[in-house]
């Protein structure tokens, strides 16, 4: 730091005003597999997929599981529900109007 001169810094401003102020992102090169490893990997790729679909096959499965017992539990409580309502039904049996309230004959005035 002590080390610097002043011609030191119209370098760093020329290297500044060259750059972008937003880099461009550099283009991904793909790594080159040497010969040798792409013979071990094409032996191990087919079991790894396999086991990528297992796994995959699992997950699917449990939340198929999840999903159906889901809706069990919903399905029971609307019949648990549904046979409370019956009996209340039941119990206070239906409402039976009195005849004396049937043959009042309360008289509706049209105006």
């Amino acid at each position: 730091m002590g080390n610097t001169t002043s011609r030191d810094f119209p370098r760093v401003s020329a290297e500044r005003k060259q750059r972008p102020i937003h880099p461009q992102p550099q283009p991904r090169h793909s790594r080159q597999i040497p010969r040798s490893l792409q013979h071990v990997q094409s032996k191990i790729q087919p079991e790894l997929d396999s086991r990528r679909q297992k796994i995959l096959r699992v997950k699917k499965t449990q939340s198929q599981r999840m999903a159906e017992t889901l809706a069990r539990a919903r399905l029971a409580e609307y019949d648990v529900r549904r046979e409370l309502q019956d009996v209340r039904e039941r119990r206070l049996g239906p409402k039976k109007m009195p005849i004396s309230e049937i043959t009042k004959g309360t008289q509706l005035s049209l105006v």
